[in-house]
Formats: C-alpha cells, sequence, structure tokens
C-alpha cells in the first residue's frame, strides 16, 4: 500500500517525538551561524572600503570584528557538528527501538510475508535514510531558508533590483521539484528492493553454508549475487543520471545569475556607482541567495528517500500485534488443558488443517503426539501457544476453580522446545538463563542433569563457555539438549516439546525420560515426536489423522 504525502508526514512527525526541541536546537545554532557569515560580509565590505580609502577610520578595528566573527563561526561549527552527531545516535536507536519492540510483538504469521534479511535492510537502511532527513535535511532546509530571506534582504539595500534578477530561477524551480520528487521516489523504491534482495541472498547463504556446502551450491549463489548486484548497478545509475541531469539544469541557471550579478557589478563599479566593499559583497551575497536554492535541489533526493523509506517502514507497523499490556494470567497448580470442537486453517482458502477436533491433556499427563507429516502437530503446539488463533471452538486452562482461553497472556503457563537449533550466541549460562533469569547454578545442573546434557561440565569454560551463532561448535544433539534444559529451567507448568529429541539417540532419550519423570514430577508434557519408542514411553498417545 503506497500512503499519501500527508501520512507519510504525520509518520515523520511521529518519528520525529522526543526530538524536537534537539532539532530545533541545531537549527538553532546553524542559523547563528547563517547569520554570522552575513556579519562577516559587512565587515568584509567595510574592511575593504577602508582600505580603498572609500570610508575613513583605521583598519584595527573592522579586522578586529572580522577575528571576532571568525571565531564565532568555528565555535558554532563544532557545535552544530556534535549536536547533530548526538542527535542522529539518539534518532536512530529511538526509532529502531520501537520497530523492533513491534516486530517481537507482532502476530507471529504477520511476519511469514517478509525475508528476514529485507527486514534487518528496513531497520538498518530506511531507518537511517529517516534519520538523515530529521537530523541533516530538516535543520539544513531551515537554515537554507533563514539564509535566503536575510541574505536577500541585505542584498536589497546594497541593490533593490539585481536580487529579484538572482531569484528569477525559482518560480521555475518549485514545478521541477514536484515532478522530480515523484520520478526520484520511482527510482529509490526499485533500488531499495534490490539492495533487500542482496541482503537476503547473503543472509540465508551464511545461515545455510552447510546446505550450501553440501549441494555445492557456491557458484550458483555467487552468480545469483552477481547478478542481483548488476540489476543494483542499473537502477543506481539510472536514478543517478536522473539527478545529475536536475543539479545540472539548476546548475546552469544558477551560474548564468552569478554571472548577471558579476556584470552588473563590474558596470557600477565603473561609473563609480559602487564601491570595491560593495562588489565584493554582492559577489558573496549571490552565494548566499543562491546557495539555499542550491541546497534545496540537493535535498530533494534526501526527501525522495525518506518518502520510500516510510513507504516500507510502515509496511512492517501495519503489521498486527498482540496487547503487550494484557493482564497475564498465570496458574499456581498446573492446568488441564480442554480442546473442544477445535477448526483451523491457516489462510482462507486453504485446507482445514483441524476439523471440530476435541481433546484433553490431563494436569500432570505425558502425552505423545503422533501422525504424518502434515497431519497438525505443529500446528497444535502454536494453537496451544496462542501463536494462532482457532477459526471455530476454542483452547481451555482449567485450574483453581477458574478458567479461560488460550491467549498472549496465558503464555507463561507454558514452555516451549522447537524443531531444530534454536540456541543463541552467548555463552551455555546466557542461554539458560533465557528460561529463568533468576535461575541458580543448582538449578542449572539439574535441569541439564534430567536434559542428559552433563557433556556441558566437561567443555572449557563450563556453564560459562561460549557458543557461536545457533550454538556454533555443539553437535545437533547437545544442542537440542540445552535448549531442552532451558525450557525445563520455565516456570511454566506445561512443556511442548516439538522434535524436540529428534538429533538423540534411543538410548539418550529413554534416559531422558527417566530423568524427566523422576526430577519434574506434575508438570504436563506434551511431546510431538515420531519416535515410536518415545511416544510408548510416554503413557498417552495422541494420533492425529484425516478426521482431525
Amino acid at each position: 500500500m503506497r500512503w499519501s504525502g500527508k501520512e507519510k508526514l504525520v509518520y515523520l512527525w511521529k518519528a520525529s517525538a522526543g526530538r524536537r526541541k534537539s532539532i530545533l536546537l541545531s537549527s538553532g545554532v546553524g542559523t547563528g551561524g547563517v547569520l554570522l557569515s552575513l556579519a562577516f560580509i559587512y565587515v568584509s565590505k567595510w574592511t575593504i572600503d577602508t582600505v580603498t580609502a572609500d570610508v575613513p577610520g583605521s583598519l584595527w578595528k573592522p579586522g578586529a570584528w572580522l577575528v571576532g566573527l571568525l571565531a564565532l563561526q568555528l565555535l558554532c561549527d563544532v557545535l552544530d557538528g556534535w549536536l547533530s552527531v548526538r542527535l542522529q545516535i539518539d534518532t536512530g536507536n529511538g526509532l529502531r527501538h520501537r520497530l523492533f519492540a513491534h516486530l517481537l510483538y507482532s502476530r507471529w504469521n504477520s511476519l511469514e510475508a517478509f525475508h528476514t534479511g529485507d527486514v534487518v535492510n528496513r531497520i538498518e537502511r530506511d531507518v537511517s535514510t529517516i534519520v538523515g532527513l530529521l537530523t541533516v535535511s530538516i535543520p539544513s532546509l531551515l537554515i537554507t531558508g533563514v539564509q535566503l530571506v536575510a541574505a536577500f534582504i541585505f542584498f536589497c539595500l546594497l541593490d533593490p533590483w539585481l536580487p529579484w534578477v538572482v531569484l528569477a530561477i525559482l518560480p521555475l524551480f518549485l514545478p521541477v521539484a514536484r515532478i522530480y520528487m515523484r520520478r526520484m521516489n520511482r527510482y529509490t523504491h526499485a533500488v531499495r528492493r534490490s539492495d533487500s534482495q542482496i541482503q537476503s541472498l547473503i543472509q540465508e547463504s551464511l545461515q545455510h553454508r552447510l546446505v550450501v556446502k553440501a549441494l555445492e551450491l557456491g557458484r550458483r549463489n555467487i552468480n545469483l549475487l552477481e547478478r542481483n548486484q548488476q540489476t543494483l548497478r542499473g537502477r543506481l545509475m539510472q536514478r543517478t543520471r536522473f539527478s545529475l541531469s536536475a543539479h545540472l539544469l539548476v546548475s546552469v541557471a544558477f551560474s548564468g545569475g552569478y554571472l548577471v550579478a558579476f556584470l552588473w557589478g563590474a558596470v557600477q563599479l565603473g561609473e563609480g556607482l559602487i564601491t570595491f566593499g560593495t562588489m565584493a559583497a554582492f559577489l558573496q551575497l549571490v552565494g548566499k541567495i543562491q546557495q539555499p536554492i542550491l541546497a534545496l535541489a540537493r535535498l530533494m533526493p534526501a526527501f525522495a528517500g525518506a518518502f520510500t523509506a516510510v513507504d516500507r517502514l510502515q509496511e512492517l507497523e501495519e503489521m498486527p500485534t498482540e496487547d503487550a499490556d494484557a493482564e497475564v494470567v498465570r496458574f499456581e497448580r498446573v492446568p488441564d488443558v480442554e480442546i473442544r470442537n477445535l477448526s483451523f486453517r491457516y489462510t482462507s482458502g486453504d485446507r482445514l488443517v483441524f476439523r471440530h477436533f476435541s481433546c484433553d491433556f490431563p494436569a500432570g499427563s505425558c502425552t505423545a503426539v503422533v501422525g504424518e507429516t502434515g497431519r497438525g502437530k505443529t500446528t497444535l503446539i502454536r494453537l496451544l501457544l496462542a501463536l494462532a488463533v482457532p477459526d471455530d471452538g476454542y483452547i481451555r486452562l482449567c485450574a483453581d476453580s477458574r478458567s479461560c482461553c488460550v491467549g498472549p497472556e496465558t503464555r507463561c503457563n507454558f514452555t516451549y522446545v522447537p524443531q531444530g537449533n534454536t540456541l543463541f550466541s552467548g555463552t551455555v549460562r546466557d542461554n539458560l538463563r533465557m528460561g529463568n533469569p533468576q535461575a541458580t547454578e543448582e538449578d542449572m545442573r539439574l535441569a541439564l542433569h534430567t536434559a542428559v546434557a552433563d557433556f556441558v561440565f566437561d567443555m572449557p569454560g563450563g556453564l560459562d563457555a561460549s557458543l557461536g551463532e545457533t550454538g556454533g561448535g555443539l553437535s545437533e544433539g547437545q544442542a537440542q539438549r540445552i535448549a531442552i534444559a532451558r525450557a525445563l529451567l520455565r516456570p511454566g507448568h506445561i512443556v511442548l516439546l516439538d522434535e524436540a529429541t529428534s538429533a538423540l539417540d534411543p538410548e539418550t532419550e529413554l534416559r531422558f525420560m527417566e530423568n524427566l519423570r523422576r526430577d519434574y514430577v506434575g508438570r504436563t508434557f506434551i511431546f510431538v515426536t515420531h519416535h515410536r519408542a518415545l511416544a510408548e514411553a510416554c503413557g498417552r498417545i495422541l494420533s492425529l489423522t484425516d478426521e482431525a
């Protein structure tokens, strides 16, 4: 969906929340620098006229003013640079924090339409573009506006007609700017899409580098990267050609204005109507008037890029979110899980994964969920965690003389071990404390022992052993066991394990089940598994078929 210009401006206004005073302060310091530069032009005229004897007096006084003004200008430049960097950092951090929080609290399936590489590209590149607009381009726009007005008034005091000749290009500039913005916005959208495709390819190739090597996909992916880079290069060059053409037209017009001012001043100087100081002021003021207009031309790509970035970020912020402020529903005792008349499909038009499905998971039970691939085993886990919402029927938790349907607010009663390697970079201790930040070392040792992960204590550093991305340095089975220990540390009464023991050998799997019964009595365990021995060890088996 494309947003209107007004909606984009509203988005930018909200994005500047908490930083507007800093933006105005930065603009004020820059404006002070502009006024000092105009004062410097006046004192320069005074100095030249004093040297040429057009104005009586000593050279010491204007010279002292020049030194003072130069010192103040340098101070303004340093202060402006410091304020600008601080403002960029704070604004960028604020925007990324808001967007990151929105993504983490968005509904589980909302993000499925986006590649993670594309999302990261938007968080980094598009946020940087908007930060540049808010902290650099907009203050520059305010400063150049003040410079244009002040320089024009100063010029009119010296010559009432020449400034209008210099500004004659402005009425032509405005309609050209409108056309420029429209086309530049289109070009920038194409460039950003290509950029996201490249980042997505690189991220996937590095993330799945084992598969890339095993299937000898290296050359294929490199060739694909080269093709995407050529597409990006073509789009960048197309945008650059258009931008340079527009810039050339503006520069030619401004050069004509400078030439007119120079010739006009030369004629008046020859006729004795102005002094050498006034001539020097003419030439400096022409630049002070034309520079803001030229700066506006240079700012147009920044505005076009920012409007494109707003489109891309709003696509992410349109994703519906869960209610992060909802009151948590925590059961003190292990609740029963009741599923009644459940029907569910992922999207309209898809086949029903569940049709009028009912079952119970009694408190403290251990159940194996089995069935052929595609029968809905993982979907059942997602429904229990309220990551997906039933089309009909309900899932209810019942205990302590109360009951409620599952939702984000009941997720605290569950703990979950998903398929695959789900460890984060950091230490083993860091990963375990994701399950329970208050876990003691004794708690961690018990959880690791139950998960048959005592090997951790033989690693260099033990609990403080460093792990790479997705548990780099561990086997798949070792990573799974640490993930199980992390889940056991979480206070949730209902433990969901989705193929969490798929990489374990049968002997280790059975040892884990024995430890689980001994060390964590009372919790409800729901295993999604294809292992027959594990299913039989659970005691209860729920078989999902077409009729589910």
